[in-house]
């Protein structure tokens, strides 16, 4: 077993789907719009609040089960059983925030249906049924396998199935699965599924949304119990998870109106409310977790108000910002990023590269917060790797990190605290990164550059989070190879500050290739380190390079 060590995770989200502007993030993965609204509706009212003014309860202790067993029935049967509940108890008086909820649930369940069935036309919405006449039948079929299938089972189940077709073809949810061959469902799972209608085809990819929805729908305290059992799996008794988790917030809705106008649904918790809610879980954790927000240049002139609000009521010097959104660091007319020819969607990747994005208050915005943050000495963390959440195909390439080189170069901000999350990655838009097969593939890539950056600036650092391909063995050897001649020749960098220096270990759970396997990619960079060229500089990759980091 190689070498453990104490680790920092410098990159998880513990946001729920009350954070997210679902609808929108459905949408431009391809779900129309009805579908896409009534799932986003959906995963909103069964996602459970922390109560910060009372003692944590473990509320949710059937829906970690189901994540830990990975069994689909179950899986489904959890959410069905919600929703079964929420039924069951409109039938007794509630409070205002429980008929909110219940009304959002029942608008889902029309839009779904309407979704899915359009031809019923002027059939008695369901929502309208279960208010007035409750539940179709006392049990679900995916609690009791002799219970017959009923018209909320079949519903739900279709929908499930009509969505992850779309949504499981999008990178964001299959990244890795070609390459490494992982079924993360055991075999003979899903069979209330199909007795609910489901072809057997589909259980994968409907699996993969289950996964995603129900850690959604946990509660801030339930997701982090959640992420220590992810890194408690097969995991030494001694070692209980992280010294220190990063948990990252996004700020995402004004790029999807942007896109889609102002009709979407927006999220149900507000920024302000969200920075103050994940501080309230640090301060239960006693310094375990470190909050960063975000900032987000689609505010344009508003972009400050959130982080002033964060560093002066919160004390919070640490600010996310997501360039897949549909904006560069830094626009310029030259130095197009270069695209892999063979990669899926080339076309889109190159279209972006070499045209300029398409939002000037955006454009205007990022310069203003490169002058606030580096006269400030806050910190940014920035996605670095060619795709992500893209509000169009595409937009992933504006992450390119010689875009940011450009900022820090034109505002004279060389000491910008600047963290790339994901190191450039190791995706097929730029030759696999990290993971490429050549040197000559590896010089075109996000992760040369980004390499490049933190050899040449003294606080610009790499995270590793979510280089999935990492769990194949043979491509786990071709980083750890390219590692160690990036250590033995610090040749190519004009600057002075070593590589093994400035990368550091982050998961990017729960990202959901991640849900259930976190453990397993701690192995995998233990087991890179573990290498006799590179044991000498674990302690700084897993720990000290992220404290100095957090400390610049």
């Amino acid at each position: 077993m190689p070498t453990q060590h104490n680790f920092i995770d410098m990159h998880i989200h513990l946001f729920t789907a009350r954070y997210l502007p679902l609808h929108g993030i459905f949408r431009s993965y391809g779900l129309f719009s009805r579908l896409a609204r009534g799932l986003a509706r959906l995963a909103v009212s069964l996602t459970a609040k922390s109560d910060f003014d009372s003692a944590p309860k473990n509320d949710q202790q059937d829906m970690l089960d189901a994540l830990q067993e990975r069994d689909l029935d179950l899986l489904m049967h959890v959410l069905i059983r919600r929703i079964r509940k929420m039924v069951a108890d409109a039938r007794v008086p509630r409070s205002d925030a429980d008929t909110e909820t219940f009304d959002l649930l029942l608008s889902a369940l029309d839009d779904i249906q309407q979704a899915i069935y359009p031809e019923l036309g002027d059939i008695r919405p369901i929502g309208n049924r279960l208010r007035h006449n409750g539940l179709p039948s006392t049990r679900s079929v995916f609690e009791d396998k002799d219970q017959p299938v009923d018209a909320l089972d079949a519903l739900l189940a279709t929908a499930f199935a009509r969505a992850a077709r779309i949504l499981t073809r999008n990178e964001f949810f299959e990244e890795a699965v070609h390459m490494h061959g992982h079924e993360p469902f055991d075999e003979g799972t899903g069979d209330a599924l199909l007795r609910a209608g489901l072809y057997p085809d589909n259980l994968p990819s409907v699996g993969k949304l289950l996964v995603f929805f129900v850690i959604m729908a946990l509660s801030e305290r339930n997701r982090y119990k959640a992420l220590e059992l992810d890194y408690r799996s097969d995991n030494p008794a001694d070692i209980q998870g992280a010294d220190k988790y990063v948990g990252i917030l996004l700020d995402m809705n004004g790029a999807y109106e942007a896109r889609y106008g102002n009709n979407l649904d927006r999220p149900d918790i507000r920024f302000k409310k969200q920075i103050d809610r994940m501080e309230k879980l640090a301060a239960e954790k006693e310094g375990q977790l470190i909050t960063f927000a975000a900032v987000d240049p689609f505010r344009g002139s508003h972009w400050q108000s959130n982080v002033d609000y964060a560093l002066n009521t919160h004390g919070i010097k640490n600010f996310k910002i997501y360039p897949p959104l549909g904006f560069r660091a830094f626009e310029s007319k030259g130095n197009v990023t270069p695209v892999n020819p063979n990669a899926k969607d080339a076309s889109e990747y190159i279209k972006r590269a070499e045209n300029p994005a398409p939002h000037k208050h955006a454009k205007k915005a990022m310069k203003e917060i490169i002058d606030y943050f580096g006269e400030k000495k806050l910190r940014l963390f920035s996605h670095c790797n060619p795709k992500g959440f893209e509000v169009r195909k595409g937009y992933g390439i504006y992450a390119d990190p010689h875009h940011w080189r450009q900022a820090i170069e034109d505002s004279g901000h060389t000491d910008l605290r600047l963290f790339l999350a994901h190191g450039g990655g190791a995706l097929d838009v730029d030759w696999y990164g990290w993971a490429a097969e050549t040197d000559s593939d590896f010089q075109k890539s996000f992760a040369y550059r980004a390499i490049r950056m933190a050899q040449e600036y003294q606080n610009v650092y790499l995270g590793m989070g979510h280089i999935l391909r990492l769990f194949d063995p043979q491509q786990r050897d071709r980083v750890r190879d390219r590692l160690i001649r990036l250590i033995e020749d610090q040749s190519t960098a004009d600057g002075t500050y070593p590589i093994q220096n400035k990368i550091c270990y982050g998961s990017d759970w729960s990202m959901p290739e991640m849900i259930g396997r976190t453990r397993e990619y701690l192995n995998a960079w233990y087991d890179i380190f573990d290498h006799s060229k590179l044991k000498q500089f674990a302690p700084l990759f897993f720990k000290t390079n992220a404290e100095s980091f957090l400390n610049s």
